[in-house]
């Protein structure tokens, strides 16, 4: 017997169709079962390539879908939820709106999927499919949920949780990480989230750059499946090239979780857009050492992507200005996952923020410890070092974030002030100029440049630096009348 399913598209009837790969043909999954399967699909692809009409489509009928138990799958789904820590009402809420999710032929969308690879895997435990031919399938069943959540959901920056998807039918990019995750798994997929790691600009890694999704095929391939990006918008900053990294924040060395070690390229060639989805394949590449890009990504596992839901909110309630809150959230996503250095940082930064310092160093020290380049944390650490008054300590910390890419005109202004400080006045004169060419307009390294050269008895270019301040910055005239009169530098201020 031979039964054909369209995954995608809309039927034609008797549209010809050709073959693109071994059970693909323009979009479209053929899963064949019976005793000559075989000859079946010989006499497909030899006629196909010739450029002969060969098949008509017509999806999975009524009573194939009747025999799926739509009480298991959603009740998968259900368990998912709330597996990810989410109350049981948002869990059911999510379970009606995607139950009224239909495909082109007016079936149950995820049913109808949950159907062709039921049957797809069986076939290849059967012997009937290789392994190659099912991986065929589940990258096309993976094309298609994709575009029905994209179709069903659209895009919001900041929208998340899945009670916000649910009433809005929008989301961000780590709200469509979660229904490609949620749904995939309950119609028997293998699929994870990925955190993409990117530079991040500012004292503060506030949120993860970017969330997406990795398929596992049948034939040991995977996929990444990126439901904000096209094949337009691909770039480097969006997927890695070279292995996977079990990194926690960039610029961490090898990684220790042997889930993340499969090795493969990832390349933007490998791109393709399916109704605004974006695909990059990777074919599997064991042991191959190629270099690593700006961009990585890591796997997470369950707990790992509770514990990116929890920093996430934990920013929201610390951008709003709720400390204790995000402290408390913060402290969520560290215990689903103690090595989130990402978590211990911004926790350390409210207590920065709310001049808790010894508890602020001290998130940052573990930060560090769980990643040892993590800049951001020694640039959070040097500014709490700095309030605390350990000047030198707070110049250590400031120039190995500098080293390790923080470099930025704040930096070097805050670094310069602790030289100061601490009686370094011609390396404060340094960072300061650095500021300067940073920020042309930079009142303040004028000002604090003014104060530099006048202990070091330069007092024309400690005047001229000074008056420069002030009129950049005319907030600063009081400041600058101090520094005049403790120098008797004589200034008009007017």
């Amino acid at each position: 017997m031979l039964r054909i399913f369209a995954v995608g598209g809309t039927d034609t009837g008797g549209v010809s169709i050709y073959c693109r790969g071994v059970l693909t043909m323009l979009g479209r999954t053929f899963l064949l079962s019976g005793a000559h399967v075989k000859q079946v699909l010989t006499a497909a692809i030899a006629v196909a390539t010739l450029g002969v009409p060969v098949l008509n489509a017509r999806t999975a009928d009524a009573s194939s879908l009747a025999s799926t138990d739509k009480r298991v799958l959603y009740g998968q789904i259900r368990q998912m939820v709330k597996e990810l820590e989410y109350p049981d009402k948002v869990a059911r809420d999510l379970v009606e709106m995607v139950g009224n999710w239909k495909d082109t032929q007016g079936q149950p969308a995820l049913a109808a999927l949950k159907v062709i690879l039921a049957n797809s895997k069986e076939s290849c435990m059967k012997g009937e499919l290789s392994k190659i031919q099912l991986a065929g399938i589940e990258k096309n069943v993976v094309s298609q949920l994709a575009q029905t959540i994209k179709k069903q959901i659209s895009y919001k920056h900041d929208y998340f949780e899945l009670a916000s998807i649910v009433r809005s039918q929008k989301t961000n990019c780590c709200g469509y990480s979660q229904l490609l995750y949620i749904l995939g798994n309950s119609i028997d997929l293998s699929v994870s989230a990925i955190r993409v790691i990117e530079p991040v600009e500012g004292p503060m890694a506030t949120v993860p750059r970017h969330i997406a999704n990795i398929a596992k095929l049948a034939d040991g391939t995977t996929i990444i499946v990126d439901l904000t990006k096209t094949s337009d918008s691909f770039g480097e900053s969006a997927v890695t090239k070279g292995k996977y990294q079990s990194d926690i924040e960039p610029g961490q060395s090898k990684g220790q979780d042997t889930r993340s070690r499969s090795g493969g390229t990832y390349r933007a060639s490998d791109a393709r857009s399916i109704d605004g989805a974006c695909f990059i394949e990777q074919l599997a590449a064991q042991g191959e050492d190629s270099e690593t890009d700006n961009g990585r990504i890591q796997i997470l596992d369950r707990n790992e992507l509770i514990a990116e839901l929890h920093f996430s909110r934990g920013t929201v309630y610390h951008a709003s200005g709720q400390n204790a809150e995000a402290i408390k959230t913060y402290s969520k996503a560290i215990k689903a996952n103690p090595k989130c250095a990402r978590a211990y940082n911004n926790r350390g930064s409210v207590y920065l923020t709310e001049g808790r310092y010894n508890k602020s160093t001290s998130n940052f020290e573990k930060a560090i410890q769980l990643n040892p380049k993590f800049a951001h944390a020694y640039h959070n650490r040097a500014s709490a070092r700095l309030a605390l008054g350990l000047y030198s300590k707070a110049i250590s910390d400031y120039t190995r974030a500098i080293e390790l890419g923080v470099g930025f005109e704040h930096t070097f202004l805050k670094r310069g002030f602790a030289c100061l400080k601490s009686g370094r006045y011609a390396q404060a004169v340094a960072d300061y100029n650095r500021v300067i060419e940073l920020d042309p307009k930079s009142g303040w390294a004028y000002y604090r440049r003014g104060t530099a050269y006048a202990l070091l008895t330069d007092r024309a270019r400690a005047k001229e630096d000074l008056l420069r301040a002030v009129r950049l910055d005319p907030a600063l005239k009081t400041r600058v009348k101090e520094v005049s009169d403790q120098f008797e530098l004589n200034l008009t201020l007017g």
